[in-house]
């Protein structure tokens, strides 16, 4: 999901179903593109997400206490940034 709240896509989009899956088995964890404009924290947190080993993932409570989340403003500022891009549609 942060990845396509970033590219405007979610990785493996344009594949078909079962070359997705296999690829998701096969590669190593999507990533960011490296033109893609984002903090630090941001690519860690990502990082931090798409471990495949499931012991080695960040847990929620892990996550929840990221610098990222740190750094985050108040959910309602938000709004006015929906707005903008509705009204820009």
């Amino acid at each position: 999901m942060l990845i396509e709240m970033v590219e405007g896509e979610p990785p493996l989009f344009n594949e078909e179903l079962f070359q997705a899956m296999k690829m998701i088995r096969d590669n190593p964890p999507p990533m960011f593109n490296p033109t893609a404009n984002v903090s630090p924290e941001l690519a860690h947190m990502l990082s931090r997400c798409v471990v495949k080993d499931q012991t080695q993932r960040a847990t929620a409570i892990e996550l929840l206490r990221h610098p990222l989340l740190r750094l985050a403003q108040h959910h309602s500022c938000i709004a006015h940034l929906i707005n903008n891009n509705r009204n820009s549609n």
